[in-house]
């Protein structure tokens, strides 16, 4: 039995401060609102991590048909690689044209995750979701064009679904376009355009992005070199693991350029972390170093037995 006729969501948003809030939701949940017991589930995902309380609230949601509630019990069942139990609730809030469920359940058809890898399935799920505007479908099925999942590979297809994601606000799937923009104009030579993109998806802290534009700002490449800038940016990706910027840095600290003292344990530092992720560029500088180092060993050992 809920209490809808006695909840004032009006006074609940006109409340200024979130612990009252919170109070509000407390009373409304614990006694059967399934509204509140959605809101108050995720106020314990997102606000204090407190997943125990996120998931029972959430849970009584969902049992009394609520689609957030329903949502949240995937996302459970789905990081407990639970895949069955994360569909049947997928699907039941995606009957109910929730785009989040049915973007993910074209995820989990995509991937084969708890069911047979289904492009089409997949497709068909993406563009439930992307008919309702959600970015992060639109990116998807920009995807499914761009390698050629299920259909013809398509990058004129792919770029407008990736031009439509890009044009949201702060959405998930938003930096992801973005920056897949960025690669395209960068492969057709617009290193304008190219630098536009990465840019405006570095600015989200899409790490990814924020490397590709130091490397621009650092050649020129479609505008003014900004060393300064470079390597800031550069910095601020290889500490956040980014090969590519790894091995500049191991690359500005051997030469000394970009206003950085020459500093060849730093660049050895870089040149490692760069290796270590798989960047195979990195490999030949440290053998370089390693050979130089053996050279030195062998003079003094030369010089000392004299």
């Amino acid at each position: 039995m809920t209490m809808k006729n006695t909840i004032d969501w009006e006074l609940y948003d006109n409340t200024p401060y979130k612990y009252d809030k919170i109070k509000m939701l407390k009373a409304w949940a614990e006694a059967g609102d399934a509204t509140a017991q959605y809101k108050l589930g995720t106020h314990y995902f997102f606000g204090i991590n407190n997943f125990t309380e996120s998931f029972r609230w959430h849970q009584l949601a969902a049992e009394q048909g609520n689609v957030g509630g329903m949502f949240y019990m995937g996302v459970y069942a789905y990081h407990n690689e639970n895949y069955t139990a994360a569909l049947h609730w997928y699907s039941l809030a995606a009957e109910q044209g929730d785009e989040f469920s049915q973007n993910n359940i074209g995820n989990m058809y995509r991937m084969g995750k708890g069911v047979p890898v289904d492009y089409s399935e997949a497709m068909r799920y993406f563009r439930m979701a992307a008919e309702k505007n959600y970015a992060l479908a639109q990116f998807n099925i920009g995807i499914m064009y761009y390698w050629g999942y299920g259909v013809d590979v398509d990058h004129i297809e792919s770029r407008k679904w990736f031009l439509l994601a890009a044009k949201h606000e702060s959405e998930q799937g938003v930096v992801d376009a973005q920056t897949k923009l960025g690669e395209m104009c960068y492969d057709d030579g617009d290193y304008v355009g190219a630098r536009r993109w990465f840019q405006l998806a570095a600015e989200q802290g899409h790490i990814y992005a924020i490397s590709r534009y130091g490397q621009m700002l650092l050649c020129g490449y479609g505008g003014y070199e900004d060393e300064k800038k470079a390597t800031f940016l550069l910095t601020e990706a290889a500490s956040c693991g980014d090969s590519k910027a790894q091995l500049l840095m191991g690359v500005i600290y051997e030469t000394g350029t970009c206003g950085k003292a020459r500093n060849i344990r730093l660049s050895k530092k870089w040149y490692k972390l760069a290796a270590k992720n798989g960047y195979e560029r990195a490999n030949k500088p440290l053998k370089k170093y390693q050979a130089t180092r053996h050279r030195r060993k062998d003079h003094h050992k030369r010089r000392t037995h004299r």
